[in-house]
C-alpha cells in the first residue's frame, strides 16, 4: 500500500468522522489507553492530525482532549504505582537522560519530557519518588 493509498483511505473513510464533535474526545480516550497499550502511538497521530485537518478551528480543543487523555492515563499509572509499589525497572543507559532531567530539574524536567513524543513510563518511575502525585500529574498535563 503506497502513501497515496493511505492518504486516500484517510480522506474518504476517516475525515467524515473527524469533523464530528465527539472525535477529539475519542482520540483523547485512546490517548489515555495508550498508557497501557503502547502500539497506539502511530494511529493516534493519524487520528489527531485528521481531526485537526477536518476542523482546524477546533485544534486547541483537540490538543486539550489529547493532553487530558494522556494525563488521565499517567494519573492512573501513578495511582497504581503508589498504591501497589510496583513499577517496572528502567535501568541502563537508555533512560539515563530521562533520569538526569527529572532528578536535576524535577518539575521543569517532567514538563519537558512530557512535551516530547515518547512514552512517559520511565519519567513517571523516576519522578514518583521526587514529587507528590498531584504535581506530577499537573506537570504532565502542562507538558502534553
Amino acid at each position: 500500500m503506497s502513501v497515496g493509498d493511505v492518504a486516500s483511505v484517510v480522506k474518504e473513510k476517516l475525515l467524515p468522522y473527524a469533523g464530528e464533535w465527539w472525535f477529539p474526545w475519542a482520540v483523547g480516550l485512546l490517548s489515555c489507553l495508550n498508557t497501557y497499550i503502547l502500539f497506539l502511538s502511530g494511529p493516534l497521530s493519524i487520528l489527531f492530525i485528521s481531526g485537526t485537518l477536518a476542523r482546524p478551528e477546533r485544534r486547541f480543543r483537540a490538543a486539550f482532549a489529547n493532553a487530558l487523555g494522556a494525563t488521565c492515563g499517567i494519573a492512573s499509572l501513578v495511582y497504581i504505582g503508589k498504591s501497589s509499589d510496583i513499577f517496572p525497572l528502567f535501568d541502563g543507559k537508555d533512560w539515563e537522560t530521562t533520569r538526569n532531567l527529572v532528578e536535576d530539574y524535577v518539575h521543569l524536567g517532567v514538563i519537558l519530557i512530557a512535551g516530547l513524543p515518547i512514552i512517559l513510563h520511565p519519567m513517571v518511575f523516576f519522578a514518583v519518588s521526587l514529587m507528590d502525585p498531584g504535581s506530577l500529574i499537573l506537570c504532565v498535563l502542562i507538558g502534553r
